[in-house]
C-alpha cells in the first residue's frame, strides 16, 4: 500500500539501512503507491498461513532465498510468490517475503499526502 514520503523519513531515522527501509531521498515503491505488503489467510480457519517470519522482520530469515525453514513454511512462501508474480504480475523484493511491487511503479512520481 501507499506510504507517505514523510513517513518514509521517520522510518529511515529509526532504521537507516537500505536493505530494509528505502532512503527517503530516493523513495520507494510504497511512496509511489506501487507496493503491497501481504500474507495469505486460510479462509476455512480464518488464520494466517505459517510464513518464514513475522512482518517487518529485519534479518536473513525473511529473504526469499532463505531455505532453513520447515518445508510447509517454504511451500507457503512459494505459494504467495507464485500468486503475486505469475498471477498478479508483481515482482518480489528479495529481502522481504511479504513485499511485492508493481513493476511500472518505478516510473510513478514520489507522493507525500495523508490519505483520508
Amino acid at each position: 500500500g501507499y506510504r507517505p514520503r514523510s513517513v518514509q523519513y521517520r522510518m529511515w531515522n529509526i532504521v537507516p539501512d537500505p536493505r530494509y527501509v528505502a532512503d527517503p531521498n530516493i523513495g520507494s515503491s510504497h511512496n509511489r503507491g506501487g507496493a503491497v505488503d501481504l500474507t495469505i489467510i486460510d479462509f476455512s480457519t480464518k488464520k494466517e498461513l505459517d510464513m518464514p517470519t513475522v512482518f517487518d522482520f529485519f534479518g536473513v530469515e525473511a529473504q526469499h532465498e532463505y531455505m532453513e525453514h520447515p518445508l510447509h513454511v517454504i511451500v507457503n512462501r512459494e505459494l504467495l510468490k507464485n500468486l503475486m508474480t505469475n498471477v498478479g504480475g508483481f515482482s518480489i523484493y528479495a529481502e522481504e517475503w511479504w513485499h511485492y511491487k508493481y513493476p511500472p511503479s518505478d516510473n510513478f512520481p514520489l507522493l507525500d499526502f495523508q490519505p483520508k
